[in-house]
């Protein structure tokens, strides 16, 4: 199967403060091009409340149009990595909690 670009890709809104950037590439801007998406999904069970959200899935998907090939690498959400704004090794599912900003808006926080 195979479709255009334009159609698999749409903007996602995350909420009222985010700037007016609805831009969905062509195909002719992707030809021949590599490119990364990174996917985060959290769960909205109610457990915790903004910015207290945990990421609890990572993954990243490669496209690589030269070779009509896609890959998708999951990250683990128990990872360990290294904050240097915070300080110190932190589970990568808390680095949503520890980027977001003081206003506690989605902006600076991913």
């Amino acid at each position: 199967m195979q479709s255009s670009v334009s159609t698999l890709i749409h903007p996602v809104s995350r909420g009222q403060d985010e700037p007016g950037n609805d831009v969905i590439p062509s195909d002719s801007n992707v030809t021949g091009q590599s490119w990364n998406i990174l996917l985060l999904g959290s769960d909205n069970d109610g457990k915790y409340n903004f910015p207290a959200l945990l990421t609890q899935v990572m993954m990243v998907v490669h496209v690589d149009t030269n070779n009509n090939a896609v890959t998708l690498l999951s990250i683990p959400r128990d990872s360990w990595v290294y904050v240097p704004e915070v300080g110190g090794m932190h589970k990568i599912d808390q680095a949503f909690l520890l980027g977001a900003s003081p206003r506690n808006s989605f902006d600076d926080g991913v």
